[in-house]
């Protein structure tokens, strides 16, 4: 037999019982206290709705969040409801639930060079000249029909097509991550949120705390279910159980959550146009000169090639770019290894990602020192977690 829990929109029940903190006009509100009642105060009837079905002998199995129009006098008056479906099969046995939106933690103001502050900025400048046409010096290049691999990390480049790079302006700045081809890229976990990062040592501390005070009730995680709520903050709950996989901790902050991409160097196939070295532009001087320059041209002077260029790589081309994609993949060998071992023991370890949640202080005026306490902006994230 089955049990069934159904719940409304968790804002809905703190709605419901009317004004509890911060009503007195005359004193200053504490937004961070109030939004921390009200995640405590939803954690608590929640939890009271899944025992109140658990402890008639059933055991939660899953969940589905579905939305309902509201109808007035037979007219559409609001398509955005929601609820909650939690369904409990009945085993004879009581168990214990504990919902829990994860740690909220105030984002205190950061001082020095960080993410935050922008003083880490790299990429700055042109890499590989300021687009001088050096460097092609005697000899014409280019306006052939010589097919020219011109990777976009213009190190990799033969020395001449360097030279013509630098002569038009081109490669002058690289970044792998976003010039060069993907060859694997491992999205499976991603890597913590920037804010995640820089409040790392809040949030596994509020959450070590909250965990604490839940493992010593006896109850182990379960999963993260579904909550139907317009806020971010309360559209997941870890639900945490007497019958759960097992205690849960805060992934250490380190390379093992991080993303890892394997590359392989991009290139263009390219067919430069005529760059005149300095016999050829004496040559064109002495031209000039009648009947001297139309006895030369007669003579010596050759018809400007047309270029046809084609997207099949010549074969010369595809034994020099095998060697390049040989290099880039044994160069990276060893971090791939040393990244799938990673991989393979955080996965052992891996229980779930769950909510974490930063109040971000908004500036106050000189009157909302005066008249109210400070304002929050409530953005939630996530962060991996462990067995402990």
């Amino acid at each position: 037999m089955k049990k069934v829990v159904v719940l409304n929109r968790v804002e809905s029940y703190w709605e419901s019982k009317g004004c509890k903190l911060g009503c007195n006009i005359l004193s200053k509100k504490d937004y961070f206290k109030i939004e921390e009642a009200r995640k405590q105060f939803f954690e608590k009837i929640l939890s009271e709705k899944f025992n109140e079905v658990s402890s008639q002998g059933s055991q939660f199995e899953d969940e589905q969040i579905y939305s309902h129009n509201l109808f007035v006098e037979n007219n559409l008056t609001d398509s955005s409801g929601k609820h909650g479906v939690y369904r409990f099969n009945e085993t004879g046995n009581n168990n214990v639930y504990q919902l829990y939106f994860g740690p909220l933690v105030i984002a205190k103001k950061k001082t020095g060079c960080g993410s935050l502050t922008g003083c880490n900025l790299k990429g700055l400048g042109c890499k590989g000249g300021s687009g001088c046409k050096g460097g092609i010096g005697c000899k014409s290049k280019g306006g052939d029909n010589a097919q020219e691999l011109n990777f976009y990390n213009d190190e990799l480049n033969e020395k001449h097509v360097s030279k013509l790079n630098s002569y038009f302006g081109f490669r002058k700045s690289f970044n792998r991550d976003e010039d060069d081809y993907v060859y694997i890229s491992d999205l499976g976990t991603r890597a913590l949120n920037e804010f995640v990062k820089d409040w790392y040592d809040d949030i596994k501390a509020q959450f070590e705390k909250d965990m604490d005070e839940i493992h010593g009730r006896g109850l182990t995680f379960q999963s993260v279910i579904d909550m139907p709520s317009y806020e971010s903050m309360y559209t997941n709950a870890m639900l945490f159980s007497n019958h759960g996989q097992s205690k849960i901790k805060m992934a250490d902050l380190g390379t093992k959550v991080n993303p890892f991409k394997l590359f392989l160097s991009r290139f263009d196939l390219w067919y430069f146009p005529l760059v005149k070295g300095l016999f050829a532009k004496i040559i064109d001087v002495i031209y000039l000169i009648p009947v001297i320059g139309w006895i030369l041209k007669m003579l010596f002077g050759k018809k400007d090639k047309d270029i046809k260029g084609t997207d099949i790589i010549e074969e010369s081309n595809i034994k020099r770019l095998a060697t390049i994609y040989e290099n880039d993949f044994n160069a990276q060998s060893d971090a791939e290894e040393q990244n799938k071992r990673e991989r393979s023991e955080f996965a052992e370890a891996f229980l779930s990602k769950f909510p974490v949640t930063l109040a971000f202080p908004i500036k106050r005026t000189f009157g909302d020192y005066i008249f109210r306490k400070q304002h929050y902006t409530f953005h939630t994230f996530s962060a991996d977690g462990v067995k402990a």
